[in-house]
C-alpha cells in the first residue's frame, strides 16, 4: 500500500530595518545557553557564524513542550481570529519560529514573547527547543507490517536564516540560532535583488516540504528594507497504525455549524484509546510507530464553544490519559482543510504587542545598527485526513519591517464539529491541531 504523506507547517520570520542609529538595547536578562561572542554594536555578518549544535540533555525538552502546548492551546481557544470555521495550525512550528525571534528580543518585547511562549527562562527555552527537535527526529522509521507490507514515519525539521549581504548582525544572535535551533545561514540581497531573494527563499521552502508549499512568501512582502528572513520547515509523513478500509467509507450527514452537509465517513472498530469528560468524548488514533497519535475531541451537541474555551493543560492531560480497555466503533469523516490566517492579529490578542510597534519593538539582540519591528504575521495551513493517514501542509510568515477487565464498548459518530490534536506521545508535544466545523468545506 502506498503510505499517506503528511506535511506539517513551516514558519518564516521576515525581518527588515527600521532606520539607522537605533539605541543599543539592554542585555537579555535571561541570557541564552548558546550565546557567545560580542554583543556590541559592531555585530557580525552571517558567514562568521560557526557555532556547533548544542548537545541535548535528558529532560531539557520540558520548557519547549510547555511553550509549544501552551501557545497551541491559546491559539485554538482564540480560534486564530475566526469565530467559526475550520482551523489548522502547527504549534510546534509556530513556537519554534517565535523562539528564534526571541533570541534577538530584549526588554518588554522579550517579556511579551516569553509570556506567549509560557517561558520564564529564555536559556531553558532555547536549550529545550534544541533537545525537542533532536528527540522528534528519532520518530523516523520504517515498520514491517503484515505480509511483506511496510509502513513508515518520516518527520524532519529545518531552520534557515536568510540574511542581507553585509548587514551587521549580533554574533550572539546568530550563534544561538545555530547552536540551539540548528539554523543554517544563507546570504541574499534584498536591497538590489528583492525578487531573486524571494525566489531563493520560496525555492528552499518548496524543496524542504517536497513541493507542498510552493510560495511561502507572496509578492510584495519583501522589499529593499528587509534584513533577515528566518524560516522553519517541518515535514511529516505518517501511516495509521490501523488504516481504515476504503470499502467501508460511506456518505453520511455531518451537522455542520451552518447546516447539515454530506461527507464521506470512514468506519472502523478497534481498541483505540478512549477518554471522556464533561460535555465531550475523545478517541485517540495512533500512527504506525505508536508514538505519534491524533486525538479527535467531539463536544456534545451545542457545547463546542464551551469545550473549546476550556482547552488547557489539564484537559490535555485528560486527553493523554486514554483507556485502551474497550473497543471503539468509530465513524469519522474524511476532511481536507486549507486556511489562511492573520497570525499577527492572534499574537497581538495574546499579548505580543511591542514587537508589532515600530516605536516600541526592541529586537536589538539581532542588531544595534538599525531598529526592527514585526510588520505582519501570516499563517497558511492545510491538512487532509483519509483512510491511510494524514497529509498536511502549512506556512507562516512574520515580516519585520522598518521601524483486561470486562471489555467496555464505545461508539462514536463524529457527525458534528470536532477538534483534532496530533501529538508526539513520549514528549506530549502538539505537532498539529485544529477544528473541523464542516468537513465538506476547504476553509
Amino acid at each position: 500500500m502506498k503510505p499517506a504523506a503528511a506535511l506539517l507547517p513551516l514558519l518564516a520570520l521576515v525581518m527588515a530595518a527600521c532606520g539607522a542609529n537605533a539605541p543599543t538595547g539592554s542585555p537579555d536578562p535571561t541570557g541564552s545557553s548558546a550565546s557567545t561572542g560580542s554583543t556590541g554594536s559592531t555585530g557580525s555578518t552571517a558567514p562568521e557564524v560557526t557555532a556547533p549544535r548544542s548537545v541535548p540533555a535528558a529532560g531539557q525538552e520540558a520548557a519547549a513542550v510547555t511553550a509549544v502546548n501552551g501557545l497551541g492551546l491559546d491559539l485554538l481557544r482564540a480560534g486564530l481570529g475566526t469565530a467559526k470555521g475550520n482551523v489548522a495550525v502547527s504549534p510546534w512550528s509556530i513556537a519554534t519560529a517565535l523562539g528564534m525571534l526571541r533570541t534577538g528580543a530584549r526588554g518588554t518585547t522579550a517579556a511579551q514573547l516569553d509570556a506567549v511562549l509560557h517561558s520564564t527562562d529564555a536559556a531553558a527555552l532555547h536549550a529545550g527547543m534544541n533537545t525537542l527537535d533532536l528527540l522528534l527526529a528519532e520518530r523516523n522509521g520504517t515498520f514491517p507490517w503484515g505480509a511483506g507490507e511496510q509502513r513508515s514515519i518520516e518527520l524532519s525539521a529545518a531552520n534557515r536564516a536568510f540574511t542581507q549581504q553585509g548587514f551587521p548582525f549580533e554574533p550572539a544572535f546568530l550563534q544561538t540560532l545555530a547552536a540551539d535551533y540548528g539554523s543554517t545561514i544563507g546570504e541574499v540581497d534584498y536591497e538590489r535583488a528583492t525578487g531573486k531573494a524571494r525566489a531563493t527563499i520560496n525555492g528552499w521552502v518548496n524543496e524542504r516540504t517536497k513541493q507542498r508549499i510552493r510560495e511561502l512568501i507572496p509578492d510584495g512582502v519583501l522589499d529593499a528594507m528587509t534584513r533577515l528572513v528566518l524560516v522553519n520547515a517541518v515535514y511529516l509523513r505518517a501511516d495509521w497504525q490501523v488504516p481504515f478500509a476504503k470499502e467501508s467509507t460511506k456518505p453520511a450527514t455531518f451537522h455542520a455549524a451552518g447546516g447539515d452537509v454530506t461527507a464521506p465517513f470512514m468506519a472502523g472498530a478497534e481498541r483505540w484509546g478512549w477518554a471522556e469528560g464533561d460535555g465531550w468524548q475523545a478517541v485517540e488514533l495512533p500512527y504506525v510507530d505508536g508514538k505519534l497519535a491524533m486525538t479527535i475531541v467531539v463536544p456534545a451537541a451545542g457545547r463546542f464553544d464551551e469545550v473549546t474555551g476550556h482547552l488547557d493543560g489539564a484537559m490535555l492531560a485528560k486527553l493523554a490519559a486514554v483507556s485502551n480497555d474497550g473497543e471503539v466503533t468509530l465513524r469519522l469523516p474524511r476532511f481536507d482543510i486549507a486556511k489562511a490566517t492573520d497570525l499577527g492579529a492572534a499574537l497581538q490578542a495574546l499579548g505580543v504587542i511591542d514587537a508589532f510597534d515600530p516605536n516600541a519593538a526592541d529586537l536589538s539582540g539581532i542588531t544595534t545598527a538599525e531598529r526592527l519591528y514585526v510588520s505582519a504575521a501570516l499563517h497558511q495551513a492545510n491538512i487532509t485526513v483519509d483512510e491511510q493517514g494524514t497529509v498536511a501542509a502549512a506556512a507562516t510568515v512574520i515580516v519585520v519591517s522598518e521601524a483486561s477487565a470486562a471489555v467496555e464498548l464505545h461508539e462514536l459518530t463524529v457527525d458534528r464539529p470536532f477538534l483534532f490534536l496530533l501529538r508526539d506521545r513520549p514528549t506530549g508535544t502538539l505537532l498539529f491541531a485544529g477544528q473541523v466545523t464542516n468537513p465538506a468545506a476547504k476553509a
